[in-house]
């Protein structure tokens, strides 16, 4: 069996050998080309067993998908924990590659979630819809730019609904022309986007109507059919978490805190986990809070005493804390089950 550690760039990938005893019979630097995996080093190098570690980097998954293909066993290393572990004050290509199958053969390796295929592709259709969503707001944040540049405001709750748009194109009429072009590229913008995330939202439903879980995880409070699919999607197999706290970790809303002694002094939200998962369970904490008596007490108290979003953060890790067991027991939330405040226990 070898142990093989490969550093994963961008335009190459580093990689180093090694023996169950740790020697290192092989290391070499490999360019990213379609006929990589076909070169004679790499036949060679997978004729006998081997596991590979592989930096879970932007970009990993073609290495993975060929790795699996050709027989390999890959473990994912998680970039943050192995970075803690393995510190080096000189640090080269070389030696991460190396540390990568030291930290693998000693089965020291902190390793991320890998997730399998169709799991990937289902959180590729999600991310997918809401990327588009985010610049669909980024676009709407410029119309309202140009809009106060001339101390334009409505009062109207949605200025891009029908009578919004109304309004806009009788605006557009009164602006220098080029404010107005820039304006009316925008709001095409707008409706192009709207086209294109209407076409992911029928694949999404189309494949929710399939999926029973979809139905239980929209029994959590301010959870929608998007927001459960995607969530469904990023956590995967709710059994590798041992218990609520560990999938609250994964999505970074877990808080931080520094200890000094017998001193202890709690911090913002580590943000080091899923940003997917933390992004929409805070987009729908504010729903949730409006949506069920017991949410609601929690974001009112916290809200009062340290603003807006720190409450939603809160509201935020009580869904996920629900939506463990909705997942665990493949149960509806019930209410009385629920723990007060349990989840926001750091």
């Amino acid at each position: 069996m070898n142990y093989i550690g490969w550093d994963l760039h961008q335009q190459y990938s580093q990689v180093a050998v090694m023996t169950k005893e740790g020697k290192v019979i092989d290391e070499f630097k490999v360019s990213h080309n379609p006929g990589v995996f076909s070169h004679p080093i790499m036949l060679r190098l997978f004729r006998q067993p081997a596991k590979v570690a592989v930096e879970a980097c932007n970009g990993w998954y073609w290495v993975v998908d060929r790795l699996e293909e050709i027989g390999a066993e890959v473990h994912l290393a998680h970039p943050l924990k192995t970075k803690l572990i393995a510190e080096a004050r000189v640090k080269t290509d070389k030696i991460d590659a190396k540390v990568l199958a030291n930290l693998l053969r000693t089965n020291f390796l902190p390793e991320s979630y890998l997730a399998p295929h169709e799991v990937r592709e289902l959180r590729e259709i999600h991310r997918h819809r809401a990327a588009l969503v985010k610049l669909k707001t980024s676009v709407k944040n410029r119309v309202h730019s140009i809009l106060s540049k001339h101390g334009i405001f409505f009062h109207l709750s949605d200025i891009f609904g029908i009578k919004g748009r109304q309004t806009l194109e009788k605006v557009m009429n009164q602006l220098k022309p080029v404010y107005a072009e820039e304006l009316h590229r925008y709001l095409g913008l707008i409706d192009y986007l709207n086209k294109e995330i209407e076409k992911v939202e029928r694949q999404i439903k189309s494949l929710a109507k399939k999926d029973k879980t979809i139905e239980l995880l929209k029994t959590v409070p301010g959870i929608g059919e998007y927001s459960a699919f995607l969530i469904q999607s990023e956590i995967g197999d709710i059994n590798r978490f041992s218990h609520p706290k560990k999938l609250i970790s994964y999505a970074g809303l877990n808080p931080g805190a520094d200890i000094s002694g017998k001193h202890h002094y709690d911090k913002h939200i580590t943000k080091q986990g899923n940003v997917w998962l933390r992004w929409i369970l805070i987009q729908d904490a504010h729903q949730a809070a409006k949506s069920d008596e017991r949410l609601k007490r929690i974001y009112q108290r916290i809200s009062h005493r340290k603003g807006k979003n720190t409450a939603k953060v809160a509201v935020a890790r009580e869904l996920l804390f629900s939506i463990y067991w909705v997942l665990k027991k493949k149960a509806p939330y019930c209410p009385k089950s629920v723990t007060p405040g349990l989840a926001m226990i750091p």
